[in-house]
């Protein structure tokens, strides 16, 4: 079977528990590490405490005028500025003005979730609308703080993904751009971890696989304890991933970015589903095999 087709078969069959339970596991293993995410997992409740534990060089203030929803303003590094809103039980963030892969973007992400699990409340999609590119890495970011918090209670993935091509046909787009959300979607469970995990793990590897088509090329190896390129069986770094799925992105029409934390995030899903495909469920390794993840692992989540 293909990897796509068990891909699929996440989402279709819902009693296949014992493969949706070996995939969470390996995760949940990863997991535990705290090196294998960019940002701590906060201890504060407050914004300002959030922000100093999480991304120290950004300033945070409050709106001064009394609207609802409140209002926060973030300011990044290169003076790039970032909102924050608050209702009261839901937050969404507008990171509208940052430059990718400069101004620290994913920061953002993660003290939203780390106010919304701190506080009861849940992080959603920004009510003025999603736009492409920011639908592919706030999936990845969900992922993220999925795993960080083993739980997506305080996360609500919202019309752009749980019924996407509709969302982004009114959003305006037409053509290729309208193109790469057909049949696109994310099927969500409140309170289901499991189940959201699986799905959102499942719709990032095929937006990746589909703009990345080489990476049936690239395994992590779980005896090395490393990525290997497995036509030449030699290792490869972040760096090398980074300019094999820059190179690819290059060469497609569609919105989605990302560098080698995303494509090897992409290769982990991928290395377990060749293992499912070779039947070999009990034994297919563990992503740490020591005490500590080995550096090409570390800081692999937000």
């Amino acid at each position: 079977m293909s990897f796509i087709a068990y891909v699929k078969k996440m989402a279709t069959q819902s009693d296949n528990t014992k493969l949706k339970a070996f995939i969470t596991q390996k995760y949940l293993d990863l997991a535990r590490f705290d090196e294998v995410f960019q940002y701590p997992k906060p201890k504060s409740k407050t914004l300002t405490g959030i922000t100093q534990e999480i991304a120290p060089g950004f300033d945070v203030y409050k709106h001064t005028d009394n609207s609802s929803p409140a209002i926060w303003i973030f300011r990044a590094p290169d003076t790039k500025i970032a909102l924050l809103m608050d209702n009261g039980h839901q937050v969404w963030i507008n990171v509208a003005a940052f430059l990718p892969g400069i101004s620290q973007g994913s920061a953002i992400y993660a003290i939203a979730a780390g106010y919304a699990r701190n506080n009861n409340k849940v992080f959603i999609v920004d009510p003025s609308g999603l736009s492409p590119m920011a639908y592919y890495r706030r999936l990845e970011n969900m992922i993220s703080s999925a795993l960080k918090y083993q739980s997506t209670a305080h996360l609500q993935p919202c019309d752009p993904y749980t019924n996407t091509y509709k969302y982004y046909v009114n959003y305006g787009l037409t053509g290729v751009e309208l193109e790469q959300f057909t049949g696109k979607r994310l099927l969500w469970k409140d309170d289901d971890f499991q189940f959201n995990l699986i799905e959102m793990l499942r719709l990032a590897y095929t937006l990746v696989s589909r703009d990345f088509p080489d990476i049936k090329y690239y395994e992590y190896d779980t005896t090395k304890q490393q990525f290997i390129d497995l036509r030449t069986n030699a290792a490869v770094d972040r760096a090398d991933l980074a300019k094999a799925f820059g190179e690819s992105l290059q060469r497609s029409p569609r919105s989605n970015s990302g560098g080698g934390a995303t494509a090897a995030r992409a290769i982990l899903c991928h290395t377990l589903l060749r293992k499912l495909d070779s039947g070999r469920l009990d034994h297919g390794g563990k992503f740490v095999s020591g005490k500590r993840p080995h550096p090409s692992l570390r800081r692999i989540f937000y």
